[in-house]
């Protein structure tokens, strides 16, 4: 027969029991209890199912409920252990990266500092580095070499934060304070390199390199003292003094450097600008010759000693030059040609260049002597003074004034190939600015500079003197 369950719980005896209930084939399945009267719903068939029906008994009150308790256990539990499964045997992620750097670096100001930031893996190679925050000034970030550097020029408190990438790796970062104090002590000082003395002329552009170390330096600020000559200034971001002056004459300024941390620098320097070069005069202009001019040498403003060759300091510029020249206190011993003519024709020696001898080949050699002390350039002995009065007097007469000059500054070979183009230009350049300041009108188309022997003088060569060599020699063009 069929049996069935009522579902009536709380309500019917027979569904809190769980019993069985049969009924004659064909009856309706209403529960029998009279206080219940619901529906049953289908369990089974006793002729199929025997040990069912046996084992269904009062016993198991609540079976029903208990089993969907447990199966709800069960699956929870499931849940559980899947998702634990799940964490623990899942693949990991990509290894993270790790910074290491000091928490805080103290420095003053003028110190030269290094942080390294260490970056683990050490296998790690394709790392991108990468900085947040303001550095001290004068300080960078080295990305290759995996560290800031440099030398810090301002004090103040810098928290930075480092930032390191890999396509293999995950990201990291890293906290840092740099704390720079006002140095104590004496601070470093700047160096200052600039030509002491600088020749010019009137028309031609000029330029004139200046140094500052250490090198590298930043927030450097460059300025001058006293008067530039009209048409130079004073490029500072270039480190240079350029332009084209405008009008001659001697300027004396002092270029200063400062930075923040050093001490300031300072470097004097003397401009000395010559009046535009001559052009030739028209032909049948009769010119009108310069008047008189005294025996007493003209004696300039005292100007720095130049540095003899051996000695510490900057490189001396071979262009530098002039003053007019004044007496020495040691006087000569001859005047050469006192009377007679002042002409003749140069009688190079083997020594002298090709480039000199092509300057020369259609001039004659005025034969008065105009010599200089050793390592002087612009300081004739008495009796030399005396030749170029006399040298003047004589480029005035008719005719003359229209000659153009060579003039070739010498010197006796004894020192470097430097210091002697040096000292035979120079003297050559010094001679030029007292004849333009005696009133002399000749152009000076060419200053040239060479050793002394190139000239085979009027006396056995074998006897010759060095002091004989330090002159200048002065040619008319023909």
């Amino acid at each position: 027969m069929p049996y069935y369950l009522c579902d009536n719980f709380g309500k019917c005896n027979l569904a809190d029991t769980g019993e069985p209930i049969e009924l004659p084939p064909g009856a309706e399945p209403i529960c029998p209890d009279p206080t219940c009267r619901e529906p049953l719903s289908p369990a089974g068939d006793s002729n199929r199912d025997p040990i069912f029906l046996a084992s269904m008994g009062p016993s198991e009150r609540g079976g029903r409920r208990l089993f969907y308790s447990i199966a709800l256990v069960v699956l929870l539990v499931g849940g559980l252990v899947a998702g634990l499964a799940y964490l623990l045997y899942s693949p990991a992620g990509p290894e993270a990266l790790t910074l290491e750097v000091a928490p805080q670096v103290i420095a003053s100001v003028g110190e030269s500092v290094r942080v390294p930031v260490t970056v683990k893996p050490a296998t790690a190679g394709d790392v991108t580095l990468t900085l947040e925050g303001k550095l001290p000034p004068g300080m960078v970030l080295d990305e290759p070499g995996r560290c800031v550097d440099g030398t810090v020029q301002g004090p103040g408190s810098f928290p930075v934060v480092f930032r390191a990438t890999s396509p293999r790796f995950g990201p990291a970062s890293a906290r840092t304070t740099l704390v720079v104090k006002e140095r104590r002590g004496v601070p470093p000082s700047l160096t200052l390199w600039a030509a002491p003395r600088v020749l010019g002329r009137v028309g031609e552009s000029l330029e004139v390199p200046v140094g500052i170390g250490p090198a590298g330096m930043e927030g450097v600020t460059l300025s001058v003292q006293g008067d530039l000559p009209a048409g130079v200034r004073l490029d500072a971001s270039g480190n240079r003094l350029y332009g084209t002056p405008e009008s001659a004459g001697s300027s004396d300024v002092v270029l200063t450097a400062s930075a923040p941390g050093y001490a300031g620098a300072s470097a004097p320097m003397n401009f000395i600008i010559l009046e535009a070069k001559a052009t030739p005069a028209p032909a049948g202009l009769t010119l009108k010759p310069p008047p008189p001019v005294a025996p007493a040498p003209v004696v300039p403003a005292p100007i720095p000693a130049v540095r003899p060759e051996g000695t510490p300091g900057p490189a001396v510029r071979t262009e530098v030059i002039p003053n007019a020249v004044k007496p020495s206190p040691t006087p000569a011993s001859v005047v050469e040609n006192a009377a007679g003519d002042l002409l003749a024709a140069p009688n190079l020696g083997d020594q002298a260049a090709p480039a000199l001898r092509n300057a020369l080949r259609n001039c004659d050699r005025v034969t008065l002597s105009f010599r200089f002390g050793h390592r002087e350039f612009d300081a004739l002995d008495q009796s030399s003074i005396q030749n170029l009065n006399r040298l003047v007097a004589f480029l005035g007469r008719p005719g003359m004034s229209k000659r153009h000059l060579v003039v070739v500054g010498c010197t006796d070979g004894t020192g470097t190939r430097m210091e002697n183009n040096f000292y035979a230009r120079s003297r050559a350049e010094s001679f030029a600015a007292y004849l333009q300041e005696a009133g002399v009108k000749n152009p000076i188309d060419e200053l040239l500079a060479s050793s002394g022997n190139y000239l085979i003088l009027g006396r056995d060569s074998s006897a010759r003197e060095p002091q004989s060599d330090r002159r200048v020699d002065v040619y008319l063009k023909r």
